[in-house]
């Protein structure tokens, strides 16, 4: 691939920076629009980071010619941009200097290819320390906001949103950070979210940020309720009883609380199969921002004054894949089940049945050699209870297994409400 070198000084409108979150944040790599055709890259949380890998993929119907300037945040960083291969175009940042702090690392300009504003559509990529090991990151995308039609009365609640703070009915509205917003990393927002993430203009689809403290708490143990629903995966984590078959499978069970469904319920994160999450309860008249964590962004739309339908693709291999809804200045999780997939065929290749969930269940292995590992972090624990349980469930679902449904505890399906399909379920 034919790469070509970039450089360039740092300009004076550093208000764009995307503010940082405390020091013990994970890594984020992050594009945002800030209108006519461009995105800015910038990085957040970076410790001693040497090198970022990245792919990004637009929408070839309305952008063309994608062009990267690097910005010289980081002394001794350089951006390379690869060639571009049909809508995908790969960057690479390298520092001779471990790159310390958030910043913009370029910006990437596009030409119009049609009337109205064009979207990434996929980020993803790798970053790594001074040292080359590889480090967890959170990438984001803040998009155009979706143009809205005055003619239209169902859009003239949105409308008349936008216009309070600022914005356009076109969409494509931005809301700048100052300076001494971006200077102050804590407490802009609920929860301490950054002020970057609390201005961005309504409606835009943004993957995988660092989560803000409150999210975190939610994602490690918050209360159950509407704001901070307790993820399958957590509850498991908790649960103290007997692990059977039976009681794994129950915790599987929506929450009553929550208001939101997920088809298909069980996701297997094999990086490509998307998830359709119905999100119900929006309060009428607000465009509702959504952020991903260990997925991807697809789509999203509206479905009624108060129900939009999102779609996103989980991460390979994710555990905690996340949905983050930004009503004004409330937000709420949306715990996504998804597990990475693996083999539950234990006793006949093939055939998954009761007898292989129960003989997982017995070998447990010692400390030393943990039987069923399915992580592969050296230890048999509640990990891989989930693992197991969210592909079994998946391949009952699939009509890839046989098991006995009396003794199963049911799991209904909105969309039949049969208990038996497990073809989505509220969360």
């Amino acid at each position: 691939m034919h790469i070509r070198q970039l450089f360039s000084g740092f300009p004076l409108w550093a208000a764009l920076l995307l503010a940082s979150g405390p020091a013990f944040a994970t890594p984020a790599v992050r594009l945002t629009f800030v209108g006519n055709n461009t995105f800015v890259l910038s990085g957040a949380n970076f410790e001693r980071v040497g090198r970022v890998e990245l792919s990004f993929a637009y929408d070839t119907a309305l952008l063309t010619n994608p062009r990267a300037t690097p910005k010289a945040t980081f002394p001794g960083a350089s951006l390379t941009q690869g060639d571009d291969a049909g809508g995908n175009v790969g960057l690479t940042v390298v520092s001779d200097q471990p790159m310390t702090g958030s910043g913009p690392l370029g910006t990437i300009a596009f030409d119009a290819a049609g009337d109205s504003s064009g979207a990434i559509t996929a980020l993803n990529g790798k970053v790594f320390s001074a040292n080359g090991e590889r480090l967890p990151v959170f990438f984001s995308v803040t998009n155009p906001t979706p143009q809205l039609d005055p003619n239209d009365p169902d859009d003239e609640p949105m409308i008349r949103e936008r216009e309070r703070k600022g914005e356009t009915a076109r969409g494509g509205g931005v809301s700048y950070v100052p300076p001494e917003a971006a200077a102050a990393p804590q407490g802009s927002g609920p929860d301490g979210a950054s002020a970057a993430t609390e201005t961005a203009a309504a409606g835009g689809a943004s993957l995988d940020p660092a989560p803000s403290p409150g999210q975190a708490a939610a994602r490690d143990g918050g209360q159950p309720g509407d704001g901070h629903p307790v993820s399958v995966l957590e509850r498991l984590h908790r649960f103290a009883g007997e692990r059977t078959v039976q009681s794994l499978i129950a915790l599987f069970q929506p929450e009553s609380s929550a208001r939101f469904t997920q088809n298909p319920a069980v996701a297997i994160a094999d990086g490509s199969t998307p998830v359709r999450v119905t999100v119900t309860g929006v309060s009428p008249g607000l465009a509702p921002r959504f952020t991903f964590n260990s997925a991807r962004y697809r789509s999203h739309r509206k479905l009624a004054d108060d129900a939009w339908l999102v779609e996103a693709v989980p991460d390979k291999g994710a555990l905690r894949a996340e949905i983050t809804v930004f009503e004004g200045e409330r937000q709420r999780q949306v715990p996504l089940v998804a597990a990475p997939a693996v083999r539950v065929d234990l006793i006949t290749p093939g055939k998954v049945t009761e007898a292989d969930f129960e003989l997982f269940l017995s070998e447990r292995g010692t400390a030393e050699h943990p039987a069923h590992d399915l992580n592969g972090d050296g230890r048999r624990d509640y990990l891989d209870d989930y693992i197991f349980t969210a592909n079994y469930l998946a391949q009952r679902a699939a009509g890839t297994g046989t098991v006995d449904p009396g003794k199963e505890a049911a799991i209904s399906s909105p969309e039949d409400g049969t208990g038996k399909a497990l073809a989505g379920g509220s969360r």
